[in-house]
């Protein structure tokens, strides 16, 4: 079954999700790249290869001058074949479940989620490019429109640029649980927006 046709997320998918949570890695330290995998494979399950090959998973949008690869994340792109460009219509940033529990570490993850977007929205062959902010499976889901080149939610600053942040700093805003319900029909009605715009081009 499609995964538009499908009415939730399959038990192999999540199987995996729980498998590579409980991994550990590095000596018992438990890191980010345990994640990779597993959101390979829910996106390659949302943007199935077909015979056209018109979107591709791949683990890292390519790097640029200003953008060294200081870190994976996984990328979507369209490939729109009169000009065989790869254009990106969904991008990923992938952390580990901890990243949410300190204000520093959630606003590196929001800077490096606007990072892309500035180096990728202008790409984008369709009106939005939606952008992911995984910390483990939570999520904080951005929107960038491509022509006024604007990105939501507004970015916030620091309250105090000599101070510690305070703790609950952007606390909250990693609130849907991507395996849930509604995280399968959030993402089914991103998904479908983005076949529905490409389909024009």
């Amino acid at each position: 079954m499609s995964f538009l046709d499908a009415q939730a997320w399959p038990q192999g998918l999540l199987d995996v999700f729980t498998a590579f949570r409980q991994q550990s890695f590095d000596g018992g330290v438990i890191v980010e790249a345990r994640y990779y995998g597993p959101f390979n494979a829910l996106l390659n399950y949302c943007f199935p290869v077909t015979g056209q090959f018109r979107f591709i998973v791949t683990p890292q949008h390519p790097p640029s001058l200003e953008q060294p690869r200081d870190s994976v994340d996984v990328a979507v792109y369209y490939l729109v074949i009169y000009n065989s460009a790869l254009r990106p219509v969904l991008f990923a940033e992938i952390k580990d479940d901890s990243w949410a529990n300190s204000a520093e570490k959630r606003l590196t993850a929001d800077k490096q989620v606007r990072s892309r977007f500035y180096h990728m929205l202008r790409d984008c062959p369709i009106p939005t490019l939606h952008g992911f902010s995984f910390l483990g499976t939570r999520t904080r889901i951005y929107k960038g429109d491509v022509q006024q080149e604007r990105i939501e939610p507004h970015a916030r600053d620091r309250p105090d640029v000599n101070a510690l942040l305070p703790k609950d700093f952007l606390e909250g805003q990693w609130d849907l649980d991507i395996l849930s319900h509604e995280g399968f029909i959030k993402m089914k009605e991103i998904v479908s927006y983005i076949l529905q715009e490409c389909g024009k081009l």
